[in-house]
C-alpha cells in the first residue's frame, strides 16, 4: 500500500516537473518564433505551441508572406513539429473605371429609349426635360460628380431638338461627336435640321435625315433676271444631286430669298434636270429676262432692251440644247411698260434712272407716278440739260411711294453738277456715279439729296473729279485764242531761210508765245498754212508751203501743243491777199497763216459733188507769219510780207500736196464760199426727241465752220466769227 502510493507521488512529481519543463519549453520556442517575425515584418502571423507542436496560423496577405513565415518558423524548430494554418487575405477590390459619358437616344414616334452614362444631376435633369411627354425607356446611369464635357454645352442641346423634331429617329452622344439619323416630316423642316447641324464647331456632326417626296404636277422650274438681281418663283427637282447641279449653274445670282428646291416625284422626263440647266444657262448669257418650264413645255421671255440678233441666237442655241421632247416657246417683249413689269416680276424694286453722257443729252427711264409727273420731270431735264439728246423712256406705276417725284428732280439737280454720270433713285437707295468738274461736287450732292433721302435711305455715291474736263471749260473761248495768236503775229513773224522750210532762230520767240496760247486754248483745234507768191513752178511752191507749215506744227508740238488739234496744210500760190504782180504783193502773198478749224465727225453718208482743183486753199481768214526776213506785218490786213525767193522751175504738182476735198455730208446744208471751191458742210442743231406734253423745240440756224472772206487783201476789221460751231445748248446749272 505504501508502495503504491510512493510510487503515485512520484508519478504526480514527475508528471509536474514534465508540465513544468514543457511549458518552458512552449514558452520559449514561441518567443523565439514571434522575435524572428517581428524581424521580418510578419507581424500579421499566429503563434500557437502545444507541448512540442507548433502551430502557424493568422492571415498572410500574399502566398509569398505565408511561404516566407513558414520558412523561418521551419529554421527554430523541426518542420515535423509545425503546423501551418495561414489562410491568404482576399485580393482588394479591383477600382472600376466610369466609363466616358455618352447617350443614345432611339425614338419610334412617342415611344423612346434612352441608355448610356449621364454626367451629372443636372444633365438628367436637362434631358428629362427634353423627354416630357414621351414613353421613355429609361437604361442611363448618372455619373455622380462626374464633370460634363466642353463639347456637350453645343451637342447635348443639338441632340435633344433634333429628337423633339424627328419623330423617327437614332441619336449617339459621345464625347465629342453627335451623329444623326432619321426621317423628317417634310423636306423643309429636313433642310432646317441640316443646317442647323451643319454649323461649324470642334467636334464633328454628321447626319442622314430623309424626308417624304410629294408627288406634284406639272413639274415646275421658274428663273428670272434683271442686271444682277434674280428671283427664283419655282423649283423642282428629283433628288438632292440635281438640286446640287441646279445650284452649281444658279451660282454667283443674287435670288432673292435664296435657292429653295422642293425633291418631287412625277419629273415628266429623266432628262428634265438637263432641259433646267440649259434654260439656266441661256438666260444667264442674255443677262435679262424670264424662262419658265412646265413639264415639257418651256417659254422664254426677254425685256425690249435685248437686240433682236442677240435674242434669235439665244433662242436657236437653247433649241439645239433641250434634250428630246421638249418645246420651247420665245418672246420678246415690246416696250418700256412690259420690261419694268419684268423688272417688278423678278423682284426688283422700282427704279428711276437717268444717264448723262459726256457728250450732252439725258436719258430718262424707269417709273413716275402718273403722266403729269411723267411730263413735268421731262420738263425739268430739259430746263437743266437742254432739249437736245433728251430721251424719255418712263412709264407711269401709281404704286410708288409719296414723295418719289421730289427724289427724282433732287436726283437731276445732283446729276446736273456731273460733267458725265448716271443716276438711280429706288426706294431705299439713291445712287450717283460720274465725274465732275467741281472738286466739291460730291459735297454739294449730299447736301441736295440728303433733303430727300430720308431715314432709312442709302446714298451711294462715287464721284470722281474729271481734271481734262475742267481744263476744257475753263479754256479761253476760240474767238479769244485767235485774237491772241494775232495779237502775237502782229508783232514778230515766223521767218524762215530763203527756200528752205527751216525755222529761223529769231522765230523761237514768236513760237514759243503761239504755243503758249494753244496749249490753254485747249478746246480748240488750228490749221497751220503755208502760202508763196506764183514765182517759179507751182507745184514746187505747193511743196515749199506745205513743208514750211509742217515745220511749224513740229515747232508747236515739240512746245507742248497736242498733234490732234494742229492741221498743216500748204497752198503754194493759190488764194493770193496781194498782187503778184509787184514786189510788195508778191511779199504779202509768201506768208503763214494760222486760222481755227473744228473737226467733223464722220458722217453716215455723204454726197460728192465736184472734185475743186488741188490748189484751191480755203479763205485766208487767218493769223499770218512771214519767211525769209523780218518783215512787219501789214496794219491793215495782219499779214506779214517777205521779200523774193528763189522761184523753182514749174511742174506737175506732187499728190502729197494734193489737198483733198470737202464733200456734203448729212449733218447739214452746204455753202460754197467765196473765192474757193471747195466746200464746207454746215452743223445743224439735232431734233430734241418729243417728250409727252411738250413741243419740239425748232431747229436752230446753220453756223457756217469757216467764215467768207474773198481772196484780196482785206482792210483792218474786227475779229472774224471764228471757225467753229456748236449747237450744244449749254447746260444750265441746278437751282440752288
Amino acid at each position: 500500500m505504501f508502495v503504491l502510493a510512493a510510487l503515485g507521488i512520484g508519478a504526480g512529481v514527475a508528471f509536474l516537473v514534465a508540465w513544468i519543463v514543457t511549458g518552458i519549453i512552449e514558452e520559449r520556442t514561441r518567443e523565439s518564433i514571434r522575435l524572428a517575425y517581428a524581424a521580418a515584418g510578419l507581424d500579421w502571423a499566429e503563434i500557437d505551441t502545444d507541448g512540442m507542436q507548433v502551430r502557424i496560423g493568422g492571415t498572410a496577405p500574399d502566398a509569398e508572406a505565408r511561404e516566407r513565415a513558414a520558412e523561418i518558423a521551419g529554421r527554430l524548430v523541426s518542420p515535423s513539429r509545425i503546423v501551418t494554418a495561414i489562410i491568404l487575405a482576399p485580393p482588394p477590390p479591383e477600382e472600376v473605371a466610369m466609363p466616358p459619358p455618352g447617350l443614345e437616344i432611339l425614338r419610334t414616334g412617342q415611344a423612346v429609349t434612352l441608355t448610356g452614362v449621364i454626367p451629372g444631376a443636372a444633365t438628367r435633369q436637362q434631358i428629362d426635360t427634353a423627354l416630357a411627354g414621351l414613353e421613355v425607356t429609361d437604361h442611363g446611369e448618372v455619373a455622380a460628380g462626374a464633370e460634363l464635357p466642353e463639347s456637350w454645352a453645343r451637342l447635348l442641346p443639338l441632340a435633344l431638338t433634333a429628337m423633339q423634331a424627328l419623330p423617327r429617329s437614332q441619336i449617339r452622344l459621345e464625347e465629342c461627336g453627335l451623329w444623326v439619323s432619321g426621317a423628317a416630316p417634310s423636306q423643309t423642316e429636313r433642310d432646317r435640321i441640316r443646317a442647323m447641324l451643319s454649323r461649324p464647331g470642334p467636334c464633328p456632326v454628321s447626319h442622314d435625315i430623309l424626308a417624304p417626296r410629294p408627288l406634284v404636277s406639272p413639274y415646275r422650274f421658274e428663273l428670272g433676271l434683271a442686271e444682277h438681281a434674280a428671283v427664283l418663283p419655282a423649283c423642282t427637282a428629283r433628288d438632292e444631286s440635281d438640286i446640287a447641279r441646279i445650284r452649281a449653274a444658279l451660282e454667283g445670282l443674287e435670288i432673292a430669298g435664296g435657292i429653295s428646291c422642293v425633291e418631287a416625284l412625277g419629273a415628266p422626263s429623266a432628262a428634265w434636270p438637263e432641259a433646267v440647266l440649259a434654260a439656266i444657262a441661256t438666260l444667264r448669257e442674255l443677262g435679262t429676262g424670264r424662262v419658265a418650264l412646265s413639264d415639257t413645255e418651256i417659254r422664254l421671255r426677254v425685256p425690249a432692251s435685248v437686240d433682236e440678233t442677240s435674242f434669235t441666237a439665244a433662242g436657236e442655241a437653247l433649241r439645239r440644247a433641250l434634250p428630246e421632247g421638249f418645246s420651247l416657246r420665245s418672246e420678246r417683249s415690246s416696250g418700256e411698260e412690259e420690261d419694268y413689269a419684268l423688272d417688278r416680276a423678278v423682284g426688283l424694286g422700282a427704279r428711276f434712272r437717268a444717264v448723262l453722257p459726256a457728250e450732252g443729252g439725258v436719258q430718262l427711264s424707269g417709273p413716275l407716278r402718273h403722266d403729269a409727273a411723267r411730263q413735268a420731270v421731262a420738263s425739268y431735264a430739259a430746263s437743266l440739260f437742254g432739249t437736245g439728246g433728251l430721251v424719255n423712256r418712263t412709264v407711269t406705276d401709281r404704286t410708288l411711294p409719296d414723295g418719289w417725284t421730289a427724289r427724282v428732280m433732287a436726283g437731276l439737280d445732283a446729276l446736273a453738277l456731273m460733267h458725265a454720270g448716271k443716276l438711280e433713285v429706288g426706294e431705299t437707295r439713291i445712287a450717283l456715279t460720274g465725274s465732275s468738274t467741281d472738286p466739291g461736287a460730291e459735297a454739294q450732292v449730299r447736301r441736295i439729296l440728303g433733303q430727300v433721302a430720308g431715314v432709312g435711305t442709302e446714298l451711294a455715291l462715287s464721284i470722281s473729279y474729271d481734271a481734262k474736263a475742267a481744263a476744257e471749260e475753263a479754256a479761253p473761248s476760240p474767238e479769244a485764242c485767235l485774237t491772241e495768236i494775232r495779237t502775237i503775229l502782229a508783232k514778230d513773224q515766223i521767218v524762215f531761210a530763203s527756200s528752205s522750210a527751216r525755222i529761223e532762230g529769231e522765230s523761237a520767240q514768236v513760237l514759243d508765245d503761239i504755243a503758249e496760247v494753244m496749249r490753254r486754248c485747249v478746246t480748240s483745234s488750228f490749221e497751220i498754212a503755208g502760202y508763196t507768191d506764183n514765182s517759179g513752178r507751182a507745184e514746187k511752191n505747193l511743196q515749199l508751203s506745205a513743208q514750211r507749215a509742217e515745220a511749224v506744227v513740229d515747232a508747236l508740238l515739240s512746245r507742248g501743243v497736242d498733234l490732234d488739234r494742229m492741221i498743216a496744210k500748204g497752198y503754194g500760190e493759190a488764194n493770193p491777199i496781194a498782187d503778184n504782180e509787184t514786189e510788195e504783193g508778191r511779199a504779202a502773198n509768201r506768208r503763214i497763216e494760222v486760222r481755227l478749224v473744228q473737226p467733223r465727225a464722220k458722217p453716215e453718208a455723204t454726197t460728192t459733188g465736184p472734185e475743186p482743183p488741188a490748189d484751191t486753199p480755203p479763205p485766208a481768214e487767218a493769223l499770218t507769219g512771214t519767211d525769209d526776213t523780218a518783215t512787219p506785218a501789214d496794219p491793215a490786213t495782219g499779214t506779214a510780207t517777205v521779200p523774193p525767193e528763189e522761184a523753182p522751175p514749174r511742174g506737175p504738182a506732187t499728190p502729197e500736196a494734193t489737198i483733198e476735198p470737202r464733200s456734203t455730208t448729212e449733218d447739214g446744208p452746204v455753202d460754197t464760199l467765196p473765192g474757193r471751191s471747195d466746200t464746207l458742210a454746215h452743223a445743224s442743231p439735232p431734233a430734241a426727241p418729243a417728250v409727252p406734253g411738250e413741243e419740239t423745240p425748232p431747229a436752230g440756224p446753220p453756223v457756217a465752220l469757216a467764215p467768207k472772206t474773198d481772196d484780196t487783201a482785206r482792210p483792218a476789221a474786227p475779229p472774224p466769227r471764228p471757225e467753229t460751231a456748236t449747237d450744244a445748248q449749254p447746260r444750265p446749272r441746278p437751282r440752288p
